[in-house]
Parts: structure tokens; C-alpha cells; sequence
């Protein structure tokens, strides 16, 4: 257990930072002890961990701890805990907070939240007027419960749950990574109340960085920024450099500035403010304030919000702004354009930054790169080159299953040719044409012969998961091109079963998932083989040297488009289609490590890869085993390849 633990720094902090965070924490104490009847003892005593803290016995206190977390968000304490009378009062309607139970009453749906809410206002009777709507406190609050109660009841026990966290509470790193996953398995709680809720458990290596911090921190010099992960680590940061616990600089500073002295039965009014004036008074106004501003401003030049999402409308102008810096110098540059799922999102739509954006470059024959992945202003984008020839013939483009859809709904970046404008038209407005459609979906169905032939041919474990991989690709591709829809990569199994529910053939999709081998998977099967996977890329990111065909996407900027973007598709509900994605961007870490990494480092990694080969049924299989599942495929393709030759029917001429 990590009560009273000081948390470990991946690297030290300069020494001048480290003399700022012993300042400004005396100084934080120091304002607390200057006011009337409070001694060091007393000081002491509420804002360090108890000694004989223990770590909480059973789920429900846990599940009780955490919706207390959720309802500290502001206004939310006296619409829903002020209303009922305190937090405490749920327990006849939550079952004594016991998670399973409420998870089977109150599954996490929208049905599930309206009963818990109707249950609530008849049981306890809440004081004030309720208001229950999508954007209501009420029905966030209502949707964390039921979230919350699913999270918790997968884990057996409470010993369960802390043997889960702490092996991320190590470093600031670990803290954020677990603090993240809470904050996305969890709905209505984001990563601030996620860490405020493992410090109320008893990892005193948490903090929640809430606006009185963020603001002290930001105005002294102790982070850059008020980014909740920015101030988070630099709470870790002072915590080390003074020698006590995150917990402890969390509730000194917070203290200070919400004025909030409740043991001693008062309220400072103004604190925040008077202590940072009489802080920079105190320091010189030398904090390294104005330096880190500077940084900041480096870092991020159009002096953008710190944010995971932005519109798709800011983002396609960063994107258009990266062309014209970066590309349009290029020799006989012939213009620019988005490519992949961004190009199907309206202008308003949110934008996750753990998603890749995909562009194009259009060069002349012979001066095409390798696909580039680049990291620019936040923005992950896979730059793909693509020669002009193949930019001259529109029927060529309406008859590709990956140009066809992508040229129909692109925005142009770049068009100095005058060549993308008009090609663009003239995709678009064929496009939905039944003569294009069957072009497209031939050309998906001969890949898919192509992988019936590889996995005939097959033998060991890597060549069938790709024959499989390439095959349900190819399958999906299929499906979306019959229905005007683009192809995808990362969602391709999610994909499938979409388009296979519309068809009422929900059937095949368990097939699908069956022949690829993650059928029979659980949501923490998937979740563990994640986990191993990023350990895996980020290991590979550091000794990268050799070569491999998609070794473009071993670069650090890329986690979380493997860690973030599975973990998105986990959270909802897509764990066993999210294998197809780990499958692929393990393999290549795997393949780095195969082949760089250091000799006694090799075995375990190597190992790591046959477990998940075992796992989804690739090695350790018979050859007649093997025989029954090429029959299978054969199955699914054929009937994969009746489903979309009625659907193109439906198309006009």
C-alpha cells in the first residue's frame, strides 16, 4: 500500500526548480501558521496521511469513495450530495454500495440511469428542483454511478482492485497512465477527479489538480501551464523536492487557496489571490514565471488551448497550415489533400488528438517517400505520398476501394496543378454510381481470394494471423463499399459488425470473430494484452534500428494512437474487435524487438508474442485444425460476397 509514500522522478529537476518548490512550499505553510490558533501539530495533522491510514476492505467502501470523488465537481456537492442529505444516503438505494448489485439493476445504458434516477427521487426525495436531461448533473452523476458499478464489479474483491493499480504507482508516468484508464472506464469523471478518487483510496502519491492549485502553480512558476496532467507532475515534482507526499502539497496548497480552514472553523476570504501576491512579493517576482511562458509559447505558438480534442475544423486548418510550411517547397510539389475518416466528420464534430489524421502529397513519378508519420502542433498526421499519374484518370480513382471513397469526400489542402479541384468533383459526383460501386467491390473481393490462397498456404503462426488480418480486412472493406462506405483500418471489426447488424446477419460477425480468434476473449483478456503491448511499443521506440516494412510507426509521438485509440474501443464495449488493432501494432513492435533488442531482453518479448499467437488460436493449432478454419473463411467470404452483390443492386445505374 502506498499510504505515506513519496513518489519516485523519472529524472531530477534542475536545481534551481527544486529550490522554487522548497520556497513556495515553506511559504504556503508558513502563510497557514501566520493565521490565529493554528500550531505546526495542528497544520500536521490535516494535511498529512494518517499514519494508521489502511487501505479500504471492501468494494463497496471503494464504490462509496468514488461516486464522493464524482460529486466534488463543481456545483455538483449541493445539487446531489446537498440535496439528499450527503453522499451516505445512497446506500439504500445502491444496495450498501455494493457494485455488482447496482450494476444488475442499473446497467449502464440510458435506460439504466433514468430507473437509478426515478429510484432516487422516489427513495430519498431529493430537495430542489431535479432536472434530468442529457446535459443534467443528475444524469451525469446518475451515468458515473452505473459506469462506476460496472468497473468495480468486474474486480472479485478490494485486494483485487489495489493489486490492479499499484503497479502504475512508480512514477509520474505510471500515475497519469492508470489515472487516464479510470477516467475513460468511468463516465462523467475526467482525469482530475480520477486522481482525486485514487487519493481518497489511499494512494497518497495522487493529487487532484483543481483550480486552486492549477492557479498557484501556473502564477509561481511550479508548472508551465494549467493543463490538469501539466500540474499533476508538478505537484509530483514538489512533493520529491521537499520530501513529502503528493497528498500533502495537494491539501496544503489547496488550503491555501480555497481558504477553506474547516478544522479550525473558519474561511479565509481572498487567500488565493493574497497568497500568490505575497508569494511573488516574498520570491523577488523571480519565479521563472515569465521563462516558462516562453517555453509554453514555443511549444505552442498560436497560443492554442492544451486540450485532447479539438473540432475537425481546427484541425484540418493545422493540418492545411503544416502544407504550407512544410510542403508546398517540395520539387514540383502538385498539391495536397486529407484522406481516411477525418474527411466523413461534419466541421463541428470533436476531434480526439490520440486519432492519426491522414494527408496526401501529390508528387511527381519518383519522388515519393515511404508513408512519414510527423508529429505537428499536437496533431499525429501519416503523410502518404502519391504519384501525380495517378491523379489523371477519374475512373481509374471511382474503381479503387481505398482512392475511389477517399477522393469522393476529401477537402483539398493544396491544388497549385488546378488537378485535384475538378478530379475531386468528378469522383464525388460519380461516386454513388452502381457501375463504380461494382468496380470497387470486385477489386475488395479478389483481395479477399488472395488471402483465402494465403491462408491455404500458411504454416507458421505470424503468416496466418496475417493471411486472417488481411482477409477481414479485405471482408470489410467489402461490406463498406456496397454501402457507400469508407474502408477502415483500426475499427475495421467494429466496422463489420456495424454493417453486418444493419443486414440482421449479427451471425456472421461472431463468425468473423471466431475466424480472426478473439471471439472467445473477455474484456480483461483484451485489456492485459493491451497493456503488455504498449510496454512493448514503448520498448521498441527506444532501440529501433533495423528496419521493418511498417517501422514508420515506431515513434514515440505515436502511443497513443495505440494505447489511447484501443483503449477507446474497450471502453465501449469493442474489446474483442480492438484485438485486430493490438494484433497489428504489437506485431511490429514485437518484430523491432525481435530484432534489436538487447539478447536478454529477446526471450520474454518473444514470449509475450506466442502468447497472444496462442491466445487467438495461431500457434499451437494442428493442421487439421488449421483445414477447418480456411473452410470457415471460405464460408464467411462467400456469404460476405452475396450480402454486397445484393446490396449494390440497390444502387442506381
Amino acid at each position: 500500500m502506498s499510504i505515506g509514500k513519496i513518489g519516485s522522478l523519472d529524472t531530477t529537476p534542475p536545481e534551481r526548480q527544486r529550490n522554487l518548490d522548497k520556497t513556495v512550499f515553506a511559504f504556503a505553510r508558513s502563510y497557514l501558521l501566520g493565521e490565529e490558533g493554528i500550531s505546526q501539530e495542528l497544520l500536521n495533522l490535516h494535511v498529512r496521511p494518517s499514519p494508521d491510514a489502511q487501505k479500504l476492505q471492501t468494494l463497496a467502501a471503494i464504490f462509496e469513495r468514488l461516486l464522493k470523488s464524482a460529486q466534488s465537481a463543481q456545483s455538483m456537492p449541493n445539487v446531489i450530495g446537498g440535496s439528499i442529505g450527503g453522499i451516505e444516503r445512497l446506500s439504500t438505494v445502491l444496495f450498501g454500495f455494493d457494485p455488482a448489485a447496482v450494476a444488475q439493476r442499473y446497467p449502464r445504458s440510458e435506460e439504466g440511469c433514468k430507473r437509478l434516477f426515478d429510484d432516487i427521487r422516489e427513495q430519498l426525495a431529493p430537495r430542489g428542483k431535479l432536472n434530468y436531461n442529457p446535459r443534467s448533473l443528475w444524469r451525469r452523476f446518475c451515468g458515473t454511478v452505473t459506469s462506476g458499478a460496472a468497473f468495480l464489479s468486474a474486480f472479485p474483491d478490494a485486494e483485487a482492485f489495489y493489486a490492479w493499480v499499484e503497479p502504475f504507482d512508480l512514477n509520474e508516468d505510471g500515475r497519469v497512465q492508470i489515472a487516464t484508464k479510470i477516467a475513460r472506464q468511468i463516465d462523467g469523471i475526467g482525469f482530475a477527479l480520477a486522481c482525486d478518487f485514487l487519493k481518497g483510496v489511499g494512494f497518497s502519491s495522487f493529487s487532484k489538480p483543481d483550480v486552486h492549485i492549477k492557479e498557484i502553480f501556473s502564477q509561481l512558476g511550479l508548472s508551465r501551464s494549467k493543463d490538469d496532467v501539466e500540474v499533476f507532475k508538478a505537484v509530483g515534482r514538489v512533493a520529491w523536492s521537499v520530501g513529502v507526499t503528493a497528498y500533502e502539497v495537494d491539501h496544503l496548497f489547496w488550503m491555501v487557496g480555497s481558504g477553506e480552514l474547516y478544522f479550525a472553523g473558519r474561511r479565509l476570504a481572498n487567500s488565493r489571490a493574497e497568497f500568490i501576491a505575497l508569494a511573488r512579493k516574498a520570491l523577488g517576482d523571480s519565479t521563472p514565471m515569465h521563462e516558462s511562458t516562453q517555453e509554453a509559447e514555443l511549444a505552442n505558438p498560436a497560443g492554442e488551448e492544451n486540450s485532447t480534442v479539438l473540432p475537425v475544423r481546427e484541425v484540418v486548418e493545422i493540418v492545411r497550415e503544416w502544407v504550407d510550411l512544410h510542403a508546398r517547397h517540395l520539387p514540383d510539389f502538385a498539391g495536397a489533400y486529407l484522406w481516411a475518416g477525418i474527411t466523413a466528420l461534419p466541421p463541428d464534430a470533436p476531434f480526439p488528438l490520440y486519432r492519426d489524421v491522414d494527408v496526401v502529397l501529390v508528387l511527381p513519378e519518383g519522388a515519393q517517400d515511404d508513408t512519414v508519420e510527423v508529429f505537428y502542433r499536437g496533431i499525429m498526421l501519416e503523410v502518404i505520398s502519391i504519384d501525380l499519374k495517378a491523379h489523371q484518370d477519374a475512373e481509374a480513382i471511382l474503381a479503387n476501394p481505398s482512392h475511389g471513397p477517399n477522393m469522393a469526400t476529401t477537402q483539398i489542402l493544396a491544388d497549385p496543378t488546378g488537378i485535384l479541384t475538378p478530379l475531386h468533383l468528378k469522383v464525388a459526383s460519380e461516386y454513388g454510381r452502381r457501375r463504380w460501386i461494382e468496380a470497387r467491390c470486385e477489386k475488395e473481393k479478389d483481395a479477399a481470394d488472395k488471402q483465402l490462397a494465403a491462408m491455404r498456404a500458411a504454416s507458421t503462426p505470424q503468416e496466418r494471423l496475417d493471411s486472417v488480418w488481411a482477409l477481414l480486412s479485405a471482408l470489410s472493406g467489402l461490406l463498406a463499399v456496397a454501402q457507400l462506405r469508407r474502408p477502415t483500418t483500426r475499427r475495421t471489426l467494429a466496422l463489420l459488425g456495424e454493417l453486418l447488424e444493419a443486414q440482421g446477419r449479427h451471425e456472421l460477425h461472431e463468425t468473423a470473430l471466431t475466424l480472426f480468434g478473439s471471439a472467445h476473449m473477455s474484456r480483461a483478456d483484451v485489456q492485459a494484452m493491451l497493456d503488455l503491448s504498449v510496454i512493448a511499443f514503448d520498448r521498441s521506440v527506444e532501440v529501433y534500428h533495423t528496419p521493418t516494412p511498417y517501422g514508420f510507426t515506431i515513434r514515440p509521438h505515436l502511443r497513443p494512437y495505440l494505447a489511447e485509440a484501443t483503449q477507446e474501443m474497450i471502453d465501449e464495449g469493442n474489446h474483442r474487435e480492438a484485438m485486430f488493432w493490438i494484433s497489428a501494432l504489437a506485431g511490429e513492435s514485437y518484430l523491432v524487438l525481435q530484432n534489436d533488442a538487447p539478447e536478454e531482453e529477446k526471450p520474454e518479448f518473444a514470449s509475450q508474442l506466442r502468447a497472444m499467437h496462442v491466445a487467438l488460436g495461431y500457434a499451437d493449432t494442428s493442421a487439421e485444425v488449421w483445414a477447418e478454419r480456411v473452410a470457415s473463411a471460405e464460408h464467411l467470404a462467400q456469404e460476405m460476397y452475396h450480402i454486397a452483390d445484393a446490396l449494390t443492386m440497390l444502387h442506381p445505374e
